[in-house]
């Protein structure tokens, strides 16, 4: 993680914020690595976060390659629309936070 996002995390989950991941993962697609794998990273990153007491409440993600044309594929918003299914909460009062520009296209899009 980068310096200070845990304790920002902590913060946010403290003022009653849902944390969700999620992410696009073309490389089980593309045979990089399989969802095993990933699920190291994911049970990684839950120990990280346990260290600052912070639950995610999930982590959603896109396995498929961009020529799929799946419906879950960042920018599009079938990962959230799952999320806001299992967890009740409108987009219209929660943020997207990410490094890509498929990350701002996900907020446009919800």
């Amino acid at each position: 993680m980068i310096s200070g996002a845990g304790a920002a995390l902590k913060r946010l989950q403290e003022a009653g914020w849902g944390i969700c991941v999620v992410s696009n993962q073309s490389g089980v697609a593309r045979g990089y690595f399989d969802m095993e794998q990933l699920a190291k990273v994911h049970r990684r990153l839950e120990e990280m976060l346990t260290g600052f007491d912070v639950q995610q409440d999930g982590i959603y993600l896109c396995p498929h390659s961009p020529d799929d044309r799946c419906n879950c594929r960042k920018p599009l918003p079938g990962m959230v629309r799952q999320a806001m299914a299992d967890h009740g909460f409108d987009p219209r009062q929660a943020w997207v936070v990410g490094d890509k520009e498929v990350d701002v296209g996900l907020g446009h899009a919800l």
